[in-house]
């Protein structure tokens, strides 16, 4: 069988089909490869069928269309799967759908990977719209209630109207492994209007702790401030989150490395052993989202003379998405307005500091915001970025961009400036804990 998309994961696809205009799968179609596709037994309910993989490389249950009468799925372009795992261990599968025989498992096709764990059951849908949902620059729509929505890959010749295959596969088992199919069925696609309400969040459902008005997002805010303050980290730490009873080595004012009873320690420069626990992108500046040609999906935004207007901005580069550059508001930025008003940055600090001290955290990681990082209150990693002109490889797949080619003479030079400069805009900062070197970003 050609290789199924995210070949490095163990996937499943199912499907069995109805003919044109037929919306009810006939599970009995399911033709085996590698696998036995029998009728569920009746102590266990009778429904559906059972799916025994034999080890191979991708065993699999098919079912096709007939020859040159396509299914013609336009209508409803989700589909709706329950299944359930009735072995010992984790199953991890996947859905692909074909579009044409020359499918391969990236083109032509949508794929799409869940889980179920030993003895789990679930229900899964699969919107196979043939845009895929990063049309709307997502990376999956929204699922019914008690359903679990996963996102279906695949590029953009997918044709919802000629489809011709569809199947259930497993990557390499190392044992028979079963998988049941109690029902598969098409559903119409979900409605998009609206789905991000005022505050940011999922308009369709509700669910503990979902903010629904201003009121409600302060009193949320001051209970969480309340626990934090009952919590406020480990006692055992000195002033930089060092281990403040621990042994302890020579206080010499900066961070450091030392190899004691023969392991590695970071050092404090308080001189206590110090191990780095850190989280990534403290910062509210990266949560802005394209609102310039999504604009339907979204319940209420701003008007102009709106004091949360402050919070529109624009972006010039997007990294994937239907959208390259256009408009963006932050609802990240705008709820912390709501909740401190001008002092919004100083209290987030404030609070966010706090928050991570009492989860136990010491650091604050790469891409997160100077200002914050260069409050002397959590060391923190300072990003060092590499920029020049030197010569980089393609590979196929350069889904960050191209890769920096290491033995270009002009990429040597340019790491040794890159890390001079990063140095020295913070020598001196005893805080400093070290330095994350990244290909575009510098501070």
């Amino acid at each position: 069988m050609d290789r199924p998309l995210l070949p490095l994961l163990i996937a499943a696809l199912l499907t069995s089909a109805p003919s044109r205009g037929d919306d009810a799968f006939d599970l009995s179609a399911l033709q085996g490869d590698h696998a036995d596709v029998a009728p569920r037994d009746p102590a266990a309910g009778g429904r559906g069928v059972r799916i025994t993989f034999r080890p191979a490389e991708w065993p699999n249950a098919r079912a096709a269309a007939p020859p040159g009468r396509p299914w013609d799925w336009r209508a409803t372009g989700v589909l709706r799967l329950r299944l359930e795992n009735p072995g010992p261990d984790p199953v991890e599968f996947g859905v692909r759908v074909d579009d044409d025989p020359a499918a391969d498992g990236l083109k032509h096709c949508r794929t799409a990977l869940g889980r179920l764990e030993a003895g789990e059951g679930g229900t899964f849908e699969i919107a196979l719209d043939g845009r895929g949902p990063m049309a709307l620059g997502m990376r999956g729509l929204p699922s019914s209630a008690g359903a679990r929505g996963l996102a279906a890959g695949g590029d953009a010749s997918f044709d919802l109207g000629h489809v011709v295959a569809a199947q259930v596969f497993l990557h390499a088992p190392n044992t028979p492994t079963r998988l049941d199919v109690l029902s598969a069925e098409l559903a119409a696609p979900p409605r998009l209007a609206g789905i991000v309400d005022g505050f940011g969040q999922y308009a369709g459902d509700g669910w503990p702790g979902k903010v629904a008005s201003e009121a409600g997002l302060k009193a949320k805010h001051a209970a969480d401030l309340a626990s934090l303050a009952g919590r406020p980290g480990p006692a055992d730490r000195d002033e930089y989150g060092g281990w403040k009873s621990g042994p302890r080595e020579e206080a010499t004012g900066a961070f450091r490395a030392v190899k004691r009873d023969g392991r590695w320690w970071l050092v404090d420069p308080a001189g206590a052993l110090f191990l780095s626990l850190g989280v990534d992108c403290v910062t509210t500046h990266d949560h802005a989202t394209i609102v310039e040609g999504r604009e339907g999906l979204f319940a209420s935004l701003p008007g102009e003379g709106d004091p949360l207007a402050a919070f529109y901005g624009r972006v010039d580069h997007v990294h994937s998405g239907p959208v390259p550059r256009g408009r963006t508001f932050n609802f990240y930025r705008a709820n912390l307005s709501r909740l401190y008003g001008p002092e919004a940055d100083r209290r987030w600090a404030d609070a966010t500091l706090a928050r991570l001290a009492s989860w136990g955290f010491n650091t604050i990681g790469n891409w997160s915001d100077p200002a914050v990082a260069r409050m002397r209150r959590m060391p923190y990693v300072a990003t060092i970025g590499i920029r020049g002109d030197f010569a980089t490889i393609a590979s196929g797949d350069d889904y960050w961009g191209e890769m920096r080619d290491p033995f270009d003479p002009r990429f040597a030079e340019a790491v040794r400036r890159s890390v001079a400069d990063g140095v020295a805009a913070t020598r001196g900062d005893r805080w400093c804990l070290g330095y994350f070197v990244d290909n575009e970003l510098s501070w």
